[in-house]
């Protein structure tokens, strides 16, 4: 069970922030998570989320169409639709937030296997029948290797 913290908005405030805030609202319970929603419109915002409530949520949903102040998320994973997606798409975009939050999620820590060093290996011929044989470090083709990579010729 994840603790979302959402903001809606539109540039009116009335139908289509009220109706993305209750449908995610509704959608998030169904789906066992706990949501709290500040609600963004022309008289600015209304029911505003604490320091508290925003230090103890998991991610942030913004689904606004007007400016919402984001430096008090800082540090949270975070996802921002437009308010018609919250209504439309509701689900999705409550799915997408807790994808943010998988990635954000620390990987077990493993060490790191050891790369195998590739080379592109080209072989061209010239009318006179000698060979030029052109290596390059990890598989990249040679007109794409970066300035100063090293490549092994031998003639």
């Amino acid at each position: 069970m994840a603790k979302i913290v959402a903001i809606t908005g539109c540039p009116a405030g009335v139908a289509h922030t009220q109706m993305a805030a209750e449908a995610l609202r509704k959608t998030a319970v169904v789906m066992g998570h706990e949501i709290r929603v500040e609600t963004h419109g022309a008289e600015g915002a209304k029911s505003p989320l604490s320091p508290e409530e925003i230090a103890a949520a998991d991610v942030v949903l913004v689904a606004s169409d007007v400016h919402v102040e984001m430096e008090r998320f800082r540090g949270k994973p975070m996802v921002a639709v437009p308010v018609s997606d919250a209504i439309r798409k509701t689900r999705a975009v409550l799915d997408k937030a807790l994808a943010e939050l998988e990635e954000e999620a620390p990987p077990p820590a493993a060490p790191e296997p050891a790369r195998a060093v590739r080379f592109l290996v080209g072989v061209t011929a010239c009318p006179t029948g000698i060979a030029i044989r052109v290596e390059a470090p990890r598989s990249r083709p040679f007109r794409r290797a970066p300035a100063g990579a090293p490549v092994l010729t031998s003639t």
